[in-house]
């Protein structure tokens, strides 16, 4: 199914090389520089948005903070399937599945695609913003 990556983008400063960081999971760096983005490197982070460039040296770029975009996910334990809450992961600028399918207030994300266990891939995501609080019914 192909997916239309219509979104909303915010124009921010990579802090350095993000060669390898297109469509990688970012916050908005309060320490670093004012504008810019950092890779999360951590699960209880808060992804910010998805990062759109890939530069080799900081500059500014697409940030895209609503809507579809590609996201750079990994699946250590469990599959990714579509329509898991994704949430960020201890690799840096991935998001990996929510645990056990309970609703975390950090999901940022809705996986758009599927990816095997014990692979990374970069997958369409739906940006939640954060902060979903309750399942389907």
């Amino acid at each position: 199914m192909a997916f239309a990556l219509d979104g909303l983008d915010l124009t921010r400063k990579s802090t350095g090389d993000t060669s390898s960081l297109q469509y990688a999971a970012m916050v908005i760096s309060t320490g670093d520089f004012a504008g810019g983005v950092v890779a999360t490197t951590d699960s209880n982070q808060m992804p910010h948005g998805i990062w759109q460039n890939n530069s080799t040296l900081s500059e500014w770029g697409k940030f895209r903070v609503a809507g579809v975009s590609k996201a750079m996910v990994i699946s250590e334990d469990t599959a990714i399937i579509e329509g898991m809450h994704l949430k960020a992961s201890t690799t840096t600028g991935y998001l990996q599945n929510s645990s056990g399918g309970v609703v975390n207030p950090r999901d940022v994300a809705i996986a758009l695609g599927s990816v095997s266990t014990g692979t990374s891939a970069v997958i369409p995501v739906f940006l939640t913003g954060g902060g979903i609080t309750s399942t389907s019914t």
